[in-house]
């Protein structure tokens, strides 16, 4: 919920200084966060890249899952180890080195910044017991209700990655029925694409926006 009301007060925010949104994307853990606001948003295309809205109960222990479990316990024992980094390459190494990918080490040494107590180098902001909470809120959430209500304003767009694990065959079914019966909610399926979608597929990503963008 305090994700959801950070976007809105984002979009509110852009509306303010003339900036109007018309519609809102987001991946993974950022898709259900929109689907989330969607009730109350002024957006009319809500755009999920492989973000599935039903609970996802075993996120933090499923090996398939991207390692999340793994990810938490990681970033807890570097921060304790490692309080400050001479830099994001050191960091990127040094998560690598505990077995995982280096798409991921990059992506999550985004998150270090300068170290503002002195002495330089770089501190990480991301707080693994906090990420834990929003994670295990995430996936207790079920917002399949929230897709289905007539009242919600504006159209779903699904966009899902066909190697990935995000989305159950069950759940995908669901999407695939609504798109063929309700015109307010659209599935493109990227087959060749995992999880980071927009890095694997980025053309077919692009492609997906340009037939349905308002």
């Amino acid at each position: 919920a305090a994700c959801a009301d950070a976007v809105l007060a984002t979009v509110a925010m852009l509306a303010a200084d003339g900036k109007a949104v018309q519609a809102a994307a987001a991946h993974s853990f950022g898709g259900k966060v929109l689907l989330a606001a969607r009730a109350r948003a002024p957006w009319i295309q809500t755009w999920m890249l492989d973000s599935t809205p039903g609970a996802r109960p075993t996120l933090l222990s499923d090996p398939s899952s991207s390692g999340v479990a793994r990810v938490l316990e990681s970033l807890r024992a570097l921060r304790h180890a490692t309080p400050v980094w001479p830099s994001r390459e050191a960091f990127v190494s040094a998560f690598v080195a505990r077995g995982h990918e280096s798409t991921v080490a990059t992506w999550l040494a985004t998150n270090l910044v300068s170290n503002d107590a002195g002495g330089g180098g770089y501190v990480n902001r991301l707080d693994a017991d906090i990420l834990a909470e929003l994670l295990a809120d995430y996936a207790r959430l079920d917002l399949w209700p929230q897709v289905t209500d007539a009242g919600a304003p504006g159209d779903m767009v699904f966009v899902i990655a066909g190697k990935s694990s995000t989305w159950p065959a069950d759940e995908r079914a669901i999407a695939i029925d609504l798109a063929a019966h309700d015109p307010r909610v659209h599935t493109d399926i990227i087959e060749t694409a995992d999880h980071w979608l927009h890095v694997d597929a980025p053309r077919e990503v692009i492609a997906a926006f340009a037939r349905r963008l308002p």
